[in-house]
């Protein structure tokens, strides 16, 4: 609440520029623009994967849906090392996908917490669809 608007203000104009920038990218089939939910990319790496090489007219290759870890060890080790220091980012890195964050609110909100912000989305819900509705 920065900026003084109330959440309701926040999200219509968060939506004036998603839908500017949907129109600008594109939308559907052939669009050019492929969006991926985190949940489904942790959920399900290979059918993720497989959908983003698709859009992109590309071969699928068993590899994509991999994670090189020995390759991101070196890597986070080069940034140590030039940087002088750890950090949690770079400590992250070491578990560059994973399902933990995915409905971790479900363990950090109330549930009068939950259903205050239920409430207060619910213009945000019945315009994304009954999937965002349903993820919280």
């Amino acid at each position: 609440d920065k900026r003084g608007d109330d959440l309701l203000a926040f999200l219509a104009a968060a939506q004036r520029v998603w839908d500017a920038l949907g129109d600008r990218l594109g939308r559907g089939s052939g669009s050019g623009y492929l969006e991926i939910d985190y949940s489904d990319l942790v959920g399900s790496t290979g059918t993720a994967m497989a959908a983003l090489l698709s859009g992109l007219d590309e071969p699928w290759h068993a590899d994509v849906a991999e994670i090189d870890l020995c390759a991101t060890h070196r890597e986070r080790e080069t940034v140590k090392r030039v940087t002088g220091r750890d950090s949690h980012t770079n400590r992250s890195l070491a578990r560059p996908i994973f399902t933990d964050s995915v409905g971790q609110w479900r363990s950090i909100l109330s549930d009068e917490e939950a259903a205050t912000i239920t409430a207060e989305l619910a213009p945000l819900y019945e315009r994304l669809g009954e999937r965002w509705a349903a993820s919280c």
